[in-house]
């Protein structure tokens, strides 16, 4: 699915990735992975996976809540963006205390969750993260990070 994501060929992608949650129900990072390329068409369906992906390990938990914000944000529940970004950095903090999560990934979720909370352009911050340089057993949350970051840039009003 990441291949087929990163050549721009969404269709393989979703497809791919529906594929992957059909034949393995805790496959939390195909959850989220589909959730993002989904968000903006089918949020109710994006929604759902997100709240499966609430089962997996703390990063994947991190991420589903941010994607649940991000579906607030656009069926503009106010609140609940506020309630799934405390969880989401709830958990964050959790998982720095007990180093559960790798560095790289910590730091991209920081940035998603300071943007959340209204903070820098998400654009300019896509720009800092270098992915190239992040062990590849740790670059695909990161990249499904910087993915809600796009969604996120594309939301705001242009100028």
């Amino acid at each position: 699915g990441n291949v087929y994501h990163l050549q721009g060929n969404l269709a393989n992608a979703i497809e791919f990735f529906e594929k992957a949650v059909r034949f393995y129900d805790k496959n939390w990072y195909a959850k989220l992975s589909l959730g993002s390329l989904i968000l903006e068409a089918q949020p109710s369906t994006a929604k759902k996976l997100f709240q499966q992906a609430l089962g997996g390990e703390p990063a994947h938990k991190i991420l589903a809540y941010a994607g649940l914000a991000i579906v607030s944000i656009l069926s503009g529940e106010t609140a609940n963006v506020q309630v799934e970004t405390k969880s989401s950095r709830k958990l964050l903090l959790i998982a720095q205390e007990k180093h559960t999560v790798p560095q790289s990934q910590i730091e991209a979720f920081l940035i998603l969750l300071g943007a959340l909370d209204g903070g820098n352009s998400a654009k300019t911050i896509i720009k800092t993260i270098e992915v190239d340089l992040i062990l590849s057993e740790e670059r695909d949350l990161v990249e499904v990070a910087l993915g809600f970051l796009e969604i996120l840039e594309s939301l705001k009003p242009k100028k």
